[in-house]
């Protein structure tokens, strides 16, 4: 969402992210792992305004206004923000021509955890060096 309000980035970097917060909002198990990130949405009662907020909230409803390359990483396990939401975002950025590199990663979910909630330092440690192979190219 950063790249879109703004040009003074040259470069992003996305790491399991909350890409759709209205979908989130309306999917997710509210006694679940997001559990505390709920409390802190403070999404207004009213619904038309709470719909315009969860929006204005959401990278994936700004893409057309990224104006810098983007770097995705998302597992596919990720039970806090699904793994949909960011194959959605990769349609919008190739809807609107946008450069950008995915990562996916078939065996973690949110913060490199796996399936047990292990960190795996290794798809950790190889998503960092993407990232700055990523970051090396386009901020030289």
């Amino acid at each position: 969402q950063t790249l879109a309000v703004s040009d003074d980035f040259d470069a992003g970097v996305e790491f399991w992210g909350a890409i759709d917060i209205l979908d989130t909002f309306q999917t997710a198990d509210r006694d679940g792992p997001l559990k505390e990130w709920f409390t802190v949405v403070k999404a207004p009662e009213d619904k038309k305004e709470l719909f315009q907020t969860l929006v204005s909230r959401s990278p994936i409803y700004c893409v057309e206004r990224i104006q810098a390359p983007l770097q995705i990483h998302h597992g596919k396990l990720d039970a806090h923000f699904p793994y949909r939401q960011a194959l959605a975002l990769e349609a919008e950025l190739q809807k609107y021509g946008k450069t950008y590199e995915f990562n996916s990663y078939d065996t973690i979910g949110h913060r490199f955890e796996d399936a047990e909630g292990n960190r795996n330092t290794e798809i950790e440690q190889e998503a960092f060096q993407k990232t700055l192979l990523w970051l090396n190219t386009y901020l030289g």
